[in-house]
Formats: C-alpha cells, structure tokens, sequence
C-alpha cells in the first residue's frame, strides 16, 4: 500500500539518523518499520457477526455500483417492501440473490446451520425475532 510505503521511507531515513547517533554514542538502536495491514476486501459480499474492519467498494465499479452494507434484518424489510410495492399482492415474484455462484440463501442457511451445530441451539433462536 502506498501509505505504508511512505510511512516507512520516512521510517528508514529517521532510522538512519537514529543509527548514527546510536553509534556516535556508543548504544545500538533503530527504528522499527510497519507492516502492511491486510484487510479484507469485500467485493464479492460478507457476512458479519461481530466488529469486522473492511475495505468496501474497492472494485472498479462501485462509483456507478456501490456496495450496500446493512443489517440482515433492514436487507429483509427493504426487499419485502420493494416486492410489496412492485408486484401487489396477488402476483408472485421470485427473487434470488446470487454471491458468486452461490445463492444467498444457501450461504445464510449454511451459515446458520455450521452456528446451530456449534451452539445447539435451534434456528429459529439462532434468526432471532
């Protein structure tokens, strides 16, 4: 990343000085550098359950496609409404929502699965109301 690497020229020409007084005087000490902090990119989707740091709309669309990040429960009423006001009552509407080649509701479902294994608790408990 462009911002670590100038960071650590700073870093090096600081370590320089530091290296040369250090031996002026007698006492061996540097200037340590940073890593590079790898963070994940979410182009293709994630699901969260607890504090994620990310990288959104780093693909080269996202200024005319921008990532949407929101709740699962805000994510459900927006489609329900959107479907509502499209469609009417009477008439069926399917939607499916791909991540990959993988439907959304496969990878929840999952998901949810792998949680209720590890937890023992059922699904419904686990969706929550």
């Amino acid at each position: 990343m462009e911002l670590f690497d100038g960071v650590n020229k700073v870093l090096s020409a600081l370590d320089g000085v530091v290296t040369a007084v250090g031996k002026v005087i007698g006492i061996d000490i540097s200037v340590p550098k940073l890593s590079e902090i790898s963070l994940p990119r979410l182009a293709k989707g994630n699901v969260a359950y607890d504090e994620t740091v990310a990288i959104f709309g780093e693909y080269a669309g996202a200024s005319n496609n921008p990532e949407i990040t929101a709740p699962q429960n805000i994510i459900r009423e927006t489609v329900e409404e959107a479907l509502k006001n499209a469609g009417g009552s009477n008439q069926k509407i399917e939607l499916s929502v791909y991540v990959g080649n993988k439907r959304l509701g496969e990878i929840l479902l999952d998901d949810l699965r792998n949680r209720k294994r590890q937890t023992g608790k059922d699904l419904e408990a686990l969706v929550g109301n």
